[in-house]
Order: C-alpha cells, then sequence, then structure tokens
C-alpha cells in the first residue's frame, strides 16, 4: 500500500513553495523598481545632457575682440536655498538663424544669449534660453525665449580668471574669462511630481575660451591723445613767442651790427656812439642808442619810415 503525504509534510511544501511565490514577487517587484528608477535617471541624465551642450555651444562661441564694448559676459550669482539658480548672459557669434523658419534667411552674426532657470506653476523647473537677434543696451529683455530642456532643478556657473574660480563676472570691468565651469542638477520626476523626490543626476564641464584678445586700454589711448594736444599747444605758443620777438626781417632786434652799420647819419648810431656801453644797444644810451627808435635814432624793433629799416642810424 502506498502511503500518501502527512498533514505535517503538507504544511512544510504549501510553506516553501509560500516562500518561493514571495521571494519571486519580491524580485520581480524590485526588478520593476529598478528599471523605473533606471529610466528616470536616465531621462535625468538626458536632460543635464540636453541642457549642458546647450550651453557649451554658446559659451565657446562667445565674441572675442580687444574692444570690451563690443562684447559681453556676465554672470549673475543667484544661490538658492536648495539649489543654485544662476543666470548667464553673454554676446556670441553663430551663422545660423536662431528661427526655426526654412524661408528665413537668417538674423545676422553676432545676438545677445541668455540663460536662466524658471518654473510656472505646475510644471517642472525648466531652463530657459532667450536669444535677441542684435545685441542691445537692454541686455536684460529682448529677443525671443525658448525652453531648453525641463526638469533642470540647479544651475550653478563659475569663471576662472586665471587664479581661482569666480562665482560672479561681469566682463565691463574684469574682461573675459579664461574658462567657465558649469554644474547642472537635473530630476527624472515626471510633470506635476515633485522633482527631489525623483532621482538627480549631476553633470559637470569646463569650457576653455582660448584666442583671447588682450583688452584695448582706452585711458592709455587718452593719455597719449592729451599728451600730444599739449605738445602741439606748447610748439605753437613757442612759434608764437619766436614771432614776437622778430623785427619782420627775420633778424634778431639791432640788425647785424648794433647801432652801426653802413655809414652813421646824423642821430647818432654807427662808430663810437655818444652814449655808453655797444653802439645802439648796452647799458642805457644817452644819445641815439637802442630802445625804440625814433627818426633817425638808432636800434632796431619794428622800422619807422624813417629809421633806416631796422638797421642802425638814418638811411642807407
Amino acid at each position: 500500500m502506498r502511503r500518501a503525504f502527512t498533514l505535517i509534510e503538507l504544511i512544510i511544501a504549501g510553506t516553501i513553495a509560500a516562500m518561493i511565490a514571495g521571494t519571486l514577487a519580491a524580485s520581480f517587484s524590485n526588478l520593476g523598481t529598478a528599471r523605473e528608477s533606471a529610466r528616470r535617471r536616465l531621462d535625468a541624465a538626458v536632460r543635464a545632457d540636453a541642457a549642458l551642450e546647450a550651453m557649451r555651444r554658446e559659451i565657446v562661441s562667445v565674441v572675442r575682440t580687444d574692444d570690451l564694448f563690443y562684447t559681453y559676459f556676465f554672470i549673475e550669482d543667484d544661490g538658492g536655498e536648495e539649489a543654485d539658480f544662476d543666470q548667464l548672459i553673454l554676446f556670441n557669434t553663430r551663422l545660423r538663424s536662431v528661427r526655426n523658419t526654412a524661408n528665413y534667411a537668417g538674423d545676422g552674426q553676432e545676438y545677445e544669449t541668455a540663460f536662466r532657470i524658471e518654473q510656472m506653476e505646475s510644471d517642472l523647473p525648466t531652463l530657459w534660453r532667450r536669444r535677441d537677434t542684435m545685441p542691445d543696451e537692454f541686455w536684460r529683455g529682448g529677443g525671443q525665449a525658448r525652453p531648453v530642456a525641463e526638469g533642470i532643478v540647479s544651475l550653478s556657473i563659475r569663471a576662472w580668471d586665471g587664479d581661482e574660480w569666480m562665482s560672479g563676472w561681469d566682463s565691463d570691468r574684469q574682461g573675459l574669462p579664461l574658462g567657465v565651469e558649469i554644474l547642472i542638477t537635473a530630476t527624472g520626476a515626471k510633470p506635476g511630481e515633485d522633482p527631489w523626490d525623483a532621482p538627480l543626476v549631476d553633470l559637470r564641464t569646463v569650457i576653455p575660451i582660448d584666442r583671447l584678445v588682450p583688452p584695448k586700454d582706452h585711458f592709455e589711448e587718452i593719455e597719449v591723445l592729451l599728451a600730444e594736444e599739449l605738445a602741439e599747444e606748447q610748439a605753437s605758443s613757442e612759434q608764437g613767442d619766436g614771432a614776437g620777438g622778430d623785427d619782420g626781417s627775420g633778424l634778431v632786434p639791432g640788425g647785424i651790427r648794433p647801432g652801426g652799420g653802413g655809414r652813421p647819419g646824423v642821430g647818432g648810431g654807427g662808430g663810437r656812439p655818444t652814449g655808453g656801453g655797444r653802439p645802439g644797444g648796452g647799458g642805457r644810451p644817452t644819445g641815439g642808442g637802442g630802445g625804440r627808435p625814433t627818426n633817425g635814432g638808432a636800434g632796431g624793433g619794428r622800422p619807422t619810415p624813417n629809421n633806416g629799416g631796422g638797421f642802425g642810424g638814418g638811411p642807407r
């Protein structure tokens, strides 16, 4: 006679089967959870990579010039409580249209680009890119704004000045940086979910800005212009002084020989003077001599009709 299973054996077998079934169910459940977590982490990585690549393309094409008036690179450090919400504004060059229209001819070579994180009421935090087809003085507005990647919960930007990383930057005072570090944190949450409850992915990159032109020193140019103007003024003043001391004939006052020259006239002059000093000149003469000539008097200065044309005594 064949023996059947006892009640104890059946209970033990049922318990083992239940344990195996529970283990398999838990394994499949964990597998599904891991698959969902991996999918969300992959979504976060794709979002972060898309945002990082978009910013990298714009930064590497920043306008490089020796005149900082024609370029701009500005980092606004706006760190939040849970994450960073930095903003970036720059002037860059891209030979492509910024509008997705097939028949549009193009917007030009240089334009203004800005990046920042915005969150609507029910949507996820999104990285937005604003583009203006013409760089202008209103660099905080204008142009068109479009989303780059959703699920970006943190954006940290730092600039390298050659010695240290700076959290804020203004090219009007500091010129263009030598490199830019970007740290982006993205979430794999779906719209309507809490972005901080889903898996997070951090991506970091360093973008070198090479082939920089040393900025032009406008103050040095102004100093050079002022020095040139001062030199011209001094030269013109010296020419004016020389012309004021001339006798009209290009010779020094007193003629070739002071008080003499040719045959002396009646008013004293050539030969030995009647006054003291050198003829027609030195000392203070008592008779004819230097100073402002009278009719027939000796001396240079501007000649009168009868003073001998500035050459000493009477007419030649």
